[in-house]
This record gives C-alpha cells, sequence and structure tokens, in this order.
C-alpha cells in the first residue's frame, strides 16, 4: 500500500512558466507479476500563472463559516471575471464526513455545486436560463420536479 506524499518543487526548477503534467506509473517487481503496471496517472500543473478557467465556476474556496451560518454547506458569489467562486464551510459535519476519501470529497463538492447551479440558472434571465424553461419557472410543481431530475442526473452519473 502506498500513502499519499507531495512533492516538492523548488522555485526556479521549471525554465519557462505554463502548463506541466506530472506522469507516474506503479509496476510490480513480484515474481508472479513483475513488469505488470499496477495504477497510472497523470496530473497537471502550472508553474507562474494560473490553469486556464473553464465552466461557471473558476475558483473553489475554502474557510470556516461564521457561528450564524455554521449549518450552511456553500455558496457561491459572483467573481470579477463574471464567473462564480464557490465558498465551503470547512467545519460542517458533512463534509468533515467525506474529507479522509478524496473521491467521496469530490463528489460532495460537485453535489454542492450542482445545487447553486440551480440558484445561479434560477436568478437568471430567461433567455440566459440553460436549466428551466419559462413554464418551468411560471409552475412551482413543474419546477421542483425539475429540480429534483436535474440532482438525480447529477447522483446517477457520479456513482
Amino acid at each position: 500500500m502506498c500513502d499519499n506524499f507531495d512533492i516538492v518543487i523548488a522555485e526556479g526548477e521549471f525554465k519557462y512558466k505554463g502548463k506541466y503534467t506530472f506522469f507516474a506509473k506503479l509496476v510490480s517487481l513480484d515474481d508472479e507479476n513483475k513488469g505488470e503496471i499496477l495504477h497510472q496517472l497523470s496530473k497537471h500543473f502550472w508553474v507562474e500563472e494560473n490553469p486556464p478557467q473553464k465552466g461557471i465556476f473558476e475558483d473553489i474556496d475554502k474557510f470556516s463559516f461564521p457561528k450564524e451560518e455554521q449549518s450552511l454547506m456553500g455558496y457561491s458569489s459572483r467573481s470579477e471575471s463574471g464567473s462564480y467562486i464557490f465558498h465551503y464551510n470547512i467545519d460542517h459535519p458533512a463534509k468533515k464526513s467525506v474529507e479522509i476519501d478524496e473521491d467521496m470529497f469530490m463528489k460532495y463538492l460537485i453535489e454542492l455545486m450542482s445545487f447553486e447551479l440551480v440558484w445561479i440558472d434560477l436568478r437568471s434571465s430567461e433567455h440566459d436560463s440553460k436549466l428551466f424553461t419559462k413554464e418551468d419557472r411560471e409552475y412551482p410543481d413543474k419546477l421542483i420536479r425539475k429540480i429534483i431530475n436535474f440532482y438525480g442526473q447529477i447522483k446517477f452519473n457520479l456513482n
């Protein structure tokens, strides 16, 4: 079993700023399966610049919410560029229950952000809405059903 580890990159080690990719392979040295690739991955990182922004959320921010908002799991705010920053509560019990497992934690954040997508879309004009039609907005029962279906699709695709 391998534990997670950090790779320390010293300042000045990379000649050019921009995107780099780290590739890693875990290869068996046991006699019965010598040479078999047990796991491989690649991770991108950027030197002296931020990665390009894609999608509606440009960043994710974590912090302790004030006591009067301790039950809030997260929310989004508009950034200067017009996209959104998602803020999540690092002290919420639901977050604490998934933080030890990276995959579960990512699913947790995606689920929270899917609720924010609904909120963002409902605040947009009818013409800019990506999730809801004019009819959806006029009839609360249709709107609720569509929100539940949207969230169900997110959960379905995550599992």
